[in-house]
């Protein structure tokens, strides 16, 4: 799965989970990616994935059961098998502020929609293969240039651990014994 359409998977499901949580919707209508959209002009609830690196490493263990375990009703011998794994790292850019604006509650804020991103990787994704990592609250260093705004703007990173595969194996097992069918439809005289 690419980059893209692991971040529009997720992001589909943190706009979904915020729906329903009551919270004001992201501002963006749904999270973005790319860097280009990390500056000062968002307003938030903003959440922006700017990716950042990838670490390629061994496969994945995809199944206990052998090579005749069904996955989904689809044989693993007809499934792409894992060659290696790929983990893209994103940091998840999140500015939060409360309705109405209080200060101590935009702490509130921004930390659910961090936690919110965090819970909807791990639902998609699970534990094995979802690593949150060191968060920075970016707003409340000394070198930030705005102390006073709405909101708070919180980064940390997340890796999203995924397979690498090869393509569906289609063979047919030792054994199987193919019986040709012939259908046959008789002529009428066009005359």
């Amino acid at each position: 799965m690419s980059i893209v359409q692991l971040i529009d998977n997720l992001g589909a499901f943190v706009a979904s989970a915020l729906e329903q949580s009551g919270l004001r919707p992201l501002n963006d209508g749904g999270v973005l990616l790319g860097a280009e959209f990390v500056d000062d002009t968002r307003a938030p609830n903003s959440i922006v994935f700017v990716p950042v690196r990838t670490q390629f490493g061994p496969p994945l263990a995809v199944s206990a059961g052998g090579n005749s375990a069904p996955t989904n009703g689809t044989p693993f011998r007809t499934r792409a098998r894992p060659r290696h794994s790929r983990a893209p790292v994103v940091e998840v850019h999140v500015w939060g502020a409360a309705t109405p604006t209080n200060p101590r509650d935009d702490y509130d804020v921004t930390e659910y929609l961090a936690e919110t991103v965090v819970r909807c990787a791990y639902l998609l994704a699970s534990l094995a293969n979802t690593r949150p990592g060191q968060g920075t609250w970016v707003d409340q260093r000394d070198t930030s240039g705005q102390k006073s705004k709405l909101g708070h703007y919180f980064v940390f990173e997340l890796e999203l651990r995924g397979p690498v595969v090869d393509q569906p194996v289609n063979f047919v097992p030792p054994g199987t014994r193919m019986v040709p069918t012939l259908n046959v439809t008789p002529l009428t005289n066009t005359q």
